[in-house]
């Protein structure tokens, strides 16, 4: 196995890198895919650039806009906080304005 050091200096000569996030969001027609936390590698072949993402997938389906104003307003939040809220609460709107609250 590798050590640390070794890990990084492999990456560096293959053009490699992290990339700090904390959420992704994958469109795709009527589909969300999100994955949070997720560790996220950056390479470069060929002159493309190319991303590996790794984590906890969940399919998130479409929340009415009405429904995440109702929680911002409701939890004094801004409408990108209560999106992600209500994804998290599968759109419960009761479940994310508690969970906002705490």
């Amino acid at each position: 196995m590798f050590n640390p050091n070794q890990m990084r200096k492999l990456m560096k000569q293959m053009n490699m890198q992290q990339v700090d996030a904390d959420r992704v969001e994958i469109f795709s027609g009527s589909k969300k895919i999100v994955i949070d936390n997720p560790d996220i590698t950056k390479m470069k072949v060929m002159g493309e650039e190319m991303y590996q993402i790794k984590g906890e997938a969940r399919e998130v389906k479409d929340l009415p806009s009405e429904d995440v104003e109702l929680v911002s307003k409701q939890s004094g939040v801004g409408l990108d906080e209560a999106r992600v809220a209500l994804e998290n609460a599968n759109g419960d709107l009761v479940e994310a304005i508690e969970l906002l609250k705490k």
